[in-house]
């Protein structure tokens, strides 16, 4: 694994505090490796360590780190057929995506799954060894007008459009005054698009409108090169439930004692 210029030290040492000899019940006394048939082994608290630290290193969001296919709603799975259909394809022949640099433009209304099925994929192509990264476009733009005078963000700016397998941008159309590529913001953002374009690796976005309402908000020749995207549209009505929160608060017992 390829550590990210993005991981610190402080999360690193959280969670090997939160899975190093606690998943084992200190099976292995905090040490990570256990011996058996006289060999030194990862204990099981270390594999749990090391697959985690892997979807950190990625910059996935750890809300997701246990999420499945399993997980999605059998009514937006129903209703998404044909667009489930396009993202298994995808992730069937995801050595070869990733080796001619094809990407995915994943659109739809909020809570319909779109960073989900996004880390997903991200999590498939971490166990394949591949090197990949997560980032709000938000914070993209931050980081390209902050490179200009920082050597540390310039160095994490160049890592994710020199060395990343498969990049994901989320929520590509939550940001502002970046369409115009005279201003500074439009300006960074237009040549990060562009060196990326030119590296040729895979990249997912994240949208809550389609790529071809993206005018006014990214510049046009963002946008143009975001047409080469495979475009894959979820529909229906947001599965974010909290009802399922409330139903587990209340079923709380809550007795005063």
């Amino acid at each position: 694994m390829k550590f990210s210029p993005f991981l610190n030290d402080v999360d690193v040492n959280k969670l090997k505090d939160k899975y190093v000899g606690k998943v084992c019940v200190n099976k292995c006394q905090s040490s990570g490796v256990i011996l058996e048939n006289r060999t030194f082994i990862d204990c099981e608290c270390m594999v749990e360590y090391k697959k985690y630290l892997s979807f950190l290193n990625a910059g996935i969001n750890d809300r997701y780190w246990n999420f499945g296919y399993k997980d999605l709603e059998k009514k937006f799975v129903k209703d998404n057929t044909l667009a489930l259909r396009y993202i298994n394809a995808y992730r069937e022949k995801l050595d070869k995506m990733i080796e001619k640099g094809v990407g995915i433009y994943i659109q739809g209304k909020p809570g319909l799954a779109k960073s989900a099925i996004a880390y997903l994929i991200l999590k498939e192509a971490i166990a394949k060894n591949y090197t990949c990264y997560s980032i709000r476009m938000s914070k993209l733009t931050n980081l390209t007008c902050e490179s200009v005078n920082d050597t540390e963000k310039k160095d994490m700016l160049d890592w994710l459009i020199n060395d990343i397998d498969l990049l994901l941008i989320e929520e590509i159309d939550k940001d502002y005054k970046i369409a115009d590529t005279n201003k500074w913001a439009g300006k960074n953002i237009n040549e990060f698009f562009g060196d990326l374009y030119n590296s040729r690796h895979s990249l997912i976005v994240t949208s809550n409108i389609p790529r071809n309402e993206l005018k006014g908000i990214q510049a046009d020749n963002v946008i143009d090169r975001l047409a080469e995207l495979i475009e894959v549209s979820f529909v229906g009505v947001s599965y974010r439930k909290f009802e399922s929160y409330l139903k587990k608060m209340l079923d709380e017992d809550t007795t005063c004692k």
